[in-house]
């Protein structure tokens, strides 16, 4: 997979699965569980990364600029 060494770089493209992406797969995956009754706290706090890491700008990058949620640069 490219993403670590995309995470080490800081290097981050548009061409894949974006963080816009993910944060709505993630709503529709929530949404789901909450419906079967399920525990949506582990999805939901996930969820919230990736929200910080659009929150930054970085919705159209590519999941990999999730790192800059949990790693920011000073």
């Amino acid at each position: 997979n490219d993403m670590v060494p995309e995470m080490v770089r800081r290097s981050y493209g548009t061409g894949g699965f974006s963080i816009d992406n993910m944060i709505l797969s993630i709503d529709q995956a929530v949404a789901f569980a909450a419906r079967l009754g399920l525990c949506t706290d582990v999805m939901s706090a996930i969820r919230s990364v990736y929200a910080r890491a659009a929150s930054m700008g970085l919705g159209p990058r590519d999941v990999a600029a999730v790192y800059e949620a949990v790693n920011p640069r000073n």
